[in-house]
């Protein structure tokens, strides 16, 4: 049984505008010719399938004025439709459609937080709970410094809390203060002031009513710091009755006993070494030995003043008449005081002209032309060196008497 011939061609052996047009079976012979050139019509590089553009169906003969170039033409989604075509016009239309989206989202986005175009203005952080958000400003930051300057001001306002405290009838002051200052770079700046109070009604005049008087004279310097822009200023009065050393940026605004109790720790020594010559000796020393302790101390030996150092004042055993008892015999005993039963140490400041006020310039002159030659031929008799305050500074941060602070 012959093969009966076959009136259509298998798909290999199609023409491409049969496969593009994807309509049945063509024949082989109305499929022969086919190439791939620039159409005039539509101004594409194309397949031209019996001399017929496949995107504009343009003929070679044909005005080209009569055609649609296929961009232009309607999208057909039906079974005549270019497949790659229909793609990318999807695609195009998809990348569209997402600019679009993403755009909006970000202008409404933007209103909603408060940026730029919204009613809401620059963004606002918000501080964690308990604690103060940090002031923004148009202007930027406008930090204080910390100089010279700020604590002179802040050392004549607290000069004047004390006096109002006093003339308030309050046995209480602001012996030192303490400034810290932290500063967020371009955004905000906290300053702290901390001022150490001293005196009798101390510990119930740090809060109100009774720290009325003090914040009152600090009222005006408070206000100059947070007029700055960004900086948020506070003030603490806090009272530890000496229990709380001093940091080496505190400032004292007024010396005595509380500065000895801060720096009992560095006296304790020298103390020690005083008793332990009483010990050996019976007697304190005459004069205060730089090696007594080591490192050596900064001393010229008796009452005269050194900035940083320290200062000796002996006491000796006097008679009834208050005249110092000079040594027995015809020996160099007798021109020496018979005993030193106690002693003053003096902790200097750096200036003489600031400190504690606790003798005249007649008791001091009386050291020097009598007490401090000894030992010598007594002419007459001579008395322990009487400390009389002038009104005058004289250098003095605290005054320790045999082993105890004194209290101003």
């Amino acid at each position: 049984m012959c093969d009966e011939p076959r009136m259509h061609l298998d798909d290999d052996e199609m023409s491409l505008q049969s496969k593009i047009v994807g309509g049945g079976r063509d024949l082989g012979e109305q499929a022969s010719k086919q190439e791939m050139r620039l159409c005039p019509a539509c101004g594409r590089v194309t397949v031209f399938v019996q001399g017929k553009c496949t995107n504009c169906d343009y003929k070679p003969g044909v005005s080209t004025t009569q055609f649609t170039p296929g961009y232009g033409r309607p999208i057909d989604t039906g079974a005549g439709a270019n497949p790659l075509s229909r793609w990318l016009v999807i695609i195009l239309v998809v990348l569209v459609v997402a600019a679009v989206a993403y755009f909006a989202w970000t202008f409404f986005a933007g209103k909603k937080s408060g940026g730029a175009g919204g009613e809401g203005g620059a963004a606002t952080q918000q501080a964690p709970t308990g604690q103060a958000a940090p002031q923004t400003h148009a202007g930027g930051l406008a930090p204080v410094t910390i100089d010279d300057a700020l604590h002179s001001t802040l050392r004549s306002a607290v000069e004047a809390g004390n006096a109002a405290w006093k003339q308030a009838g309050t046995d209480c002051y602001a012996y030192r203060y303490r400034v810290f200052e932290k500063t967020v770079p371009a955004t905000s700046q906290t300053v702290s002031v901390t001022l150490f109070l001293g005196g009798a009604d101390a510990a119930k005049s740090t809060e109100a009513p009774a720290d009325a008087p003090m914040r009152g004279a600090l009222g005006t310097f408070m206000a100059g710091l947070a007029s700055h822009t960004g900086v948020e200023a506070s003030v603490l009065l806090q009272f530890t009755d000496g229990a709380e050393p001093a940091e080496s940026s505190d400032v004292y605004v007024r010396y005595g006993y509380y500065y000895g109790k801060e720096h009992l720790s560095d006296l304790q020594e020298i103390i020690d070494a005083l008793e332990q010559v009483k010990r050996h000796d019976g007697q304190y020393p005459h004069a205060l030995s730089e090696n007594m302790v080591s490192p050596p101390l900064k001393t010229m030996g008796g009452f005269t003043f050194i900035s940083r150092g320290y200062g000796y004042l002996p006491v000796f055993l006097t008679d009834s008449a208050g005249h110092i008892v000079m040594g027995e015999g015809t020996g160099l005993a007798s021109y020496r005081p018979k005993e030193c039963t106690g002693y003053y140490l003096f902790v200097y400041t750096t200036k003489e002209s600031e400190g504690l006020d606790v003798c005249s310039t007649a008791d001091k002159g009386y050291y020097r032309d009598h007490i401090s030659r000894f030992p010598y031929v007594s002419e007459e008799p001579v008395s322990n060196v009487g400390l009389h305050p002038d009104g005058k500074p004289d250098g003095v941060a605290c005054v320790v008497k045999n082993g105890s602070v004194v209290r101003d």
